[in-house]
């Protein structure tokens, strides 16, 4: 064995393989005290390989391993100053020393390229699976990676009910979205078919590491091993999985539109406010395979800037039937609804003069808006009166 390296510096233990190719060209390693490395080969020789190495906290390691950050950026600005190298000798991976260098040593020729990104996919969904078979309900985690879970496991309450509650209301409306696209419906189904509880999700627990939520539908799932949630889940995950096509997915989200497009649109805005990047896994009992989605700053960015300047996209029409209750001149309205017994209120651009009020009923088409009070975490809706006809 070569003495060049320093006796007492530390020995790194091999945790993964990022990339291989004929051998190890990067790993991720750890030290006696749980400090972590990205590891990134050298040099090559009949006996022993030679990588650089710098020490990474938590929270970039998961960055990195999400397709957050560019590989280059780890060692062109690495957080501690310190840069080894490290050598494996005769490829035992298991004890490999290492000495401190210096950083001119580190020639960007052996730097790899700018924009180069890893985007791993889930190991494993097996355990997702086993947990819906169990339980008979579609089961779903959500894990997100904020800042604050940098060096321990934790979440700030707000960022958590945020993160969580926009994921719920994305579902919500994709739920209804899917059910809009069901053409013959009797009573009975329709009854079954939009009860909450089929899209409605309880938290069961919670995981290290990024902050992980596991969930489990309302509503159990069928004979047949079906649950209902799929209907929403399969329009987010079209999405989902088009994220790094802007065009695509904005096609996809165009199709349905409306309120499922503005809770999305918000979801995005949350990834890129906090700088959260977020993923989910889901299964329930028909399926043999979990299915995983991840969602990252640098990803939902292009998207969300389509869907702002866009804002037609996230407009619903809305249909009323009832007598006004109130007509001003500066075109607020209220109306009585025949449907729910429930007051709406809202604007208009048109001529309401001459409207007859509390006695005649009229048809209402409007336009509707949806917005989150970002402290109450509350819907606030805004209708607009397009269009509305006398009914005799």
């Amino acid at each position: 064995m070569d003495k060049w390296y320093k006796m007492d510096e530390r020995a790194l233990n091999h945790q993964e393989t990022l990339l291989y190719y004929d051998g190890p060209q990067l790993i991720v390693a750890r030290d006696q005290v749980g400090q972590d490395y990205v590891c990134l080969l050298r040099e090559v020789s009949e006996k022993n390989d030679s990588f650089f190495c710098v020490p990474i906290s938590k929270r970039k390691l998961e960055l990195l391993l999400s397709g957050e950050i560019d590989l280059r950026g780890i060692f062109e600005n690495p957080e501690v100053a310190t840069i080894y190298e490290a050598v494996v000798y005769d490829g035992d991976l298991l004890h490999i020393p290492t000495h401190e260098i210096d950083k001119t040593q580190l020639s960007i020729d052996w730097l790899p390229g700018h924009d180069l990104y890893l985007e791993q996919q889930d190991k494993s969904t097996d355990r997702i699976v086993r947990e819906s078979k169990d339980r008979q309900r579609a089961v779903i985690s959500c894990t997100l990676n904020p800042p604050e879970a940098q060096h321990e496991s934790k979440i700030s309450v707000e960022n958590l009910i945020e993160g969580i509650g926009l994921y719920q209301r994305v579902l919500k409306y994709a739920y209804q979205k899917a059910l809009q696209s069901i053409k013959q419906m009797n009573d009975v189904l329709k009854e079954i078919l939009v009860a909450p509880q089929n899209y409605q999700l309880e938290v069961t627990g919670v995981s290290d590491g990024s902050f992980t939520i596991h969930m489990q539908t309302a509503a159990n799932a069928d004979m047949f091993g079906y649950s209902n949630i799929a209907r929403a889940l399969e329009i987010v995950d079209a999405v989902t999985n088009n994220i790094d096509d802007t065009e695509e997915s904005f096609n996809i989200i165009s199709k349905y539109s409306g309120h499922f497009a503005t809770a999305y649109k918000d979801l995005l805005k949350f990834i890129i406010d906090k700088g959260v990047p977020f993923s989910y896994e889901w299964s329930m009992p028909q399926l043999q395979k979990g299915i995983s989605r991840k969602i990252i700053p640098r990803q939902a960015k292009p998207l969300y800037e389509e869907l702002t300047k866009r804002t037609e996209v996230g407009i619903e029409q809305k249909k009323f039937v009832g007598k006004f209750t109130r007509l001003d001149k500066s075109g607020a309205w209220k109306l009585l609804s025949d449907d729910d017994q429930r007051e709406y209120s809202g604007t208009s651009n048109l001529p309401l003069a001459g409207t007859i009020f509390q006695t005649q009923r009229y048809s209402l088409i409007c336009e509707e808006t949806l917005s989150v009070n970002p402290i109450t975490q509350k819907e606030i809706s805004k209708l607009h009166l397009i269009s509305f006809t006398q009914i005799e």
